[in-house]
């Protein structure tokens, strides 16, 4: 799991402008004033959530910002109808169409996508699964005359209470609903 991701920008106001309005619906909020910029960028995340964040800042070597070719951002969304709106308001804000919403069986039987690119050219995906790809088993514990699933959740990034994020943050979508509400003893 990671803990942030960041990306460069040219037009950091232009961008800000532009991730405000498609990390509203995931439930990402911006935490760093556009007048308050440090070194860290300007940062999304849940609510009540220090990690994982998304970032952008001008690059600190000075040179222009760039797209990454091969480099893709996934969003994960609540629902289907997240992705669609998502989508739909990264396009009216100006983001570049790379695949409308629907199902790509190619990756999984319930992967819901769409693809777009920011005003930047960085390559966005919004996706929603029944199902998670994760693979995360759980191992059964008695603990106080009861049976707990506790999941194999170990990095720092993780470790986390899951069942405290809020219910319209991104980040809990990308769990399975057995996992929600759960955590590790």
């Amino acid at each position: 799991m990671f803990s942030h991701i960041m990306i460069g920008a040219r037009d950091l106001e232009r961008m800000v402008a532009f991730y405000d309005a498609v990390l509203a619906p995931l439930g990402l909020m911006r935490v760093v004033d556009l007048n308050a910029v440090d070194e860290a960028g300007i940062i999304w995340r849940c609510r009540d959530r220090r990690w994982p964040q998304f970032a952008l800042r001008r690059p600190i070597n000075g040179l222009p910002a760039t797209w990454g070719n091969g480099v893709q951002i996934s969003f994960a969304a609540p629902s289907r109808e997240g992705v669609d709106h998502t989508w739909a308001t990264a396009i009216r804000s100006g983001a570049l169409d790379e695949g409308a919403p629907g199902l790509r069986p190619r990756y999984a039987d319930d992967f819901y996508a769409a693809y777009c690119r920011d005003p930047e050219g960085n390559k966005l995906c919004f996706v929603q699964g029944e199902t998670t790809s994760l693979n995360l088993h759980p191992t059964m514990h008695l603990v106080k005359s009861k049976i707990v699933p506790t999941y194999p959740i170990s990095t720092n990034a993780c470790d986390f209470e899951l069942g405290a994020l809020p219910r319209d943050c991104a980040l809990r979508s990308i769990f399975p609903a057995s996992v929600v509400g759960t955590r590790r003893v």
